[in-house]
This record gives C-alpha cells, sequence and structure tokens, in this order.
C-alpha cells in the first residue's frame, strides 16, 4: 500500500505541477503530439479504474431528457463564463492571441478532435475525478470531528479548481479566472453523478469552440 500511495503521489506531480510553470505567451497551435494523446488516454483510463475503488462516479450516467438538458445548461453556462472573461480581456489587452498553424487537411482534422477530446478527458479524470476524491478517501481515514473534515474537504475542493485554472495560465489571467468558475461547475456537475463521458463532451465541445476562436 505505502509504495501505491508513493506512486499516486509521483502521478499528481506529473500530470498537476509541469503546467503550473508555464509562462503567459503568445503561441501557434499545429496540432497534438500522437505519443502524448495515447499517454493521456492510458493514463487516464488507469488513473479511473483506480479512482473506481473508492468512489461511485461512474463513466456514464442514465442518459434521459434530465441528463441532456443538464448537460445543454452545462455548456451554455461555460459559453457565457467564457464569453464573459473574453471580454475583460479584450478590454485589458489580455485577449486570446493563440492561432491555428496548420494546413487544414483530414490528417489535421483528426489530429484535433482526437486530441481535444482526449485532453479534456484527462483533464476530467485528474481534476474533476481523481484528485478529490482521492484526498477525500484520505481524510476520511483520519479521526477528525465531522465539521473539521468537511471544512478539509472543502479546502481541498477549492485548492484543486485553483490548480486546475493555473494550469492554463499560459492563454493569461483572463484565462485562469475563467478555467477558475468552470472548474467550480463541472466539479458540481461531477459531485450529481454525472457521467464523465458526458462531462467530457461538453468539456471537448467548449475547447472545440476555444480552439477557432468562436469566443
Amino acid at each position: 500500500m505505502k509504495i501505491q500511495h508513493f506512486l499516486e503521489i509521483i502521478i499528481v506531480f506529473l500530470l498537476v505541477f509541469p503546467p503550473l510553470f508555464v509562462e503567459p505567451q503568445s503561441y501557434t497551435f499545429s496540432g497534438y503530439n500522437w505519443i502524448s494523446i495515447c499517454l493521456q488516454l492510458i493514463l487516464s483510463i488507469l488513473i479511473f479504474f483506480r479512482v473506481c475503488k473508492f468512489t461511485e462516479i461512474k463513466l456514464f450516467s442514465c442518459f434521459n431528457l434530465k441528463t441532456i438538458l443538464f448537460l445543454i445548461l452545462l455548456f451554455l453556462i461555460l459559453i457565457a463564463n467564457a464569453l464573459f472573461w473574453n471580454f475583460i480581456a479584450n478590454k485589458t489587452g489580455f485577449a486570446n492571441t493563440a492561432s491555428l498553424n496548420q494546413k487544414i487537411n483530414i490528417p489535421f482534422v483528426m489530429n484535433i478532435l482526437v486530441g481535444t477530446f482526449v485532453a479534456a478527458f484527462y483533464e476530467e479524470i485528474v481534476y474533476r475525478v481523481y484528485l478529490p476524491s482521492y484526498t477525500l478517501s484520505i481524510i476520511n481515514k483520519v479521526n477528525l470531528s465531522e465539521k473539521l473534515q468537511k471544512n478539509i474537504q472543502y479546502f481541498f475542493e477549492v485548492l484543486i479548481v485553483i490548480l486546475f485554472a493555473i494550469s492554463h495560465s499560459y492563454a493569461g489571467l483572463p484565462a485562469v479566472m475563467n478555467a477558475f468558475f468552470a472548474g467550480i461547475v463541472l466539479r458540481l456537475y461531477i459531485i450529481k453523478k454525472m457521467g464523465i463521458i458526458f462531462i467530457t463532451i461538453v468539456h471537448f465541445l467548449y475547447n472545440l469552440l476555444w480552439l477557432i476562436k468562436i469566443f
């Protein structure tokens, strides 16, 4: 068990902390690295099955009218949040300067679709499932009062959202704020037992719109 916990801590450092040191900059986007895509997907799947041991969160939830309405509402909230922070970015000079730098063809489009979906799935697994569930499992093992456990849980929930937000610092401060509020909304939807795949699809569609600079 100690080796397993040590490996999990290493995974946290490898997945969460490197993006925090990326400096804001103008950049061009020419696609995803296929090796990185495969590694992200494999690692995300392995982490998900590990998380299944101490959480009730599932890949899929019941797909009905209520689920569809919830997902549509989630998508609209994310878009509204993005539009607001995009407005702030334009007013403060922090507008998104990312641009596509690649000839549009079928291989490139496939790379964008697959890479964007895997990246969204990866972030949902790590930030919305693994880190919150893992920290909660540790808190529950400590002999603390119920009130103190709740306060510590809330602290880590906020801390994880902050880490997720700062990992978007390469796109500027408004993007960090956008990711912070989006992270809160996405986490709340996960807590409501929405399936990971459904949340990932919404996240994927949102990222596609951002990538082609709809907002």
